[in-house]
């Protein structure tokens, strides 16, 4: 029985120090590795590529990109300009014509304001009451290589590069890669 007692004692004593060094580590600070943004900076993680399908075979006809501007809307990621570079120099951009910022609020605050509105259309009325919508910012871009640019991949690995212009001059750019197999690489 005492040694019963015994091992049960050394059995806690053992999970308190689990414990404890568990809970100290936890506790820790950790080291931060993410760069700190200021107010106003965009957020890269807002803007996203990808290929569909990762893999493919060649010639790779199926091949579809997407470039999108996620999250919410702020003045440093208003109206923002993509361009995609496909590689051997062939590209392609597109730049959106936008109002100001203030502009492009006060559309978003009557378009808000007038949809709320009840509108009771008495019998015989011939006209329309429609809002007018904000301007339409483009957020979500897509190619379609082999059939807009006749751009070609054989077997192998490649990358692309899609750059996002921010209005403040800056660039966001990320990468894109993806698979063709059949063939010699």
């Amino acid at each position: 029985m005492r040694s019963r007692l015994i091992r049960i004692g050394a059995l806690s004593l053992e999970l308190l120090l689990v414990y404890t060094l568990a809970s100290c580590w936890a506790d820790s600070p950790k080291e931060e590795t993410k760069r700190v943004r200021r107010p106003g900076d965009p957020d890269p993680a807002h803007f996203l590529v990808r290929v569909s399908p990762v893999t493919n075979l060649v010639p790779a006809p199926t091949l579809l990109i997407v470039a999108e501007h996620k999250g919410e809307l702020v003045e440093a990621e208003y109206c923002v300009g993509v361009r995609i570079e496909f590689g051997e120099g062939q590209a392609s951009s597109h730049q959106q014509d936008c109002p100001s910022w203030e502009e492009y609020q006060k559309q978003l605050a009557a378009w808000d304001e007038c949809s709320q509105r009840v509108v009771v259309v008495p019998p015989g009325f011939e006209g329309s009451y429609n809002c007018s919508p904000p301007h339409d910012l483009t957020r979500r871009w897509s190619w379609r290589p082999a059939q807009q640019f006749r751009v070609g991949y054989g077997p192998g690995h490649h990358e692309l590069t899609v750059v996002f212009y921010l209005p403040n001059g800056k660039t966001i750019r990320k990468m894109a890669s993806f698979y063709v197999g059949g063939g010699e690489e």
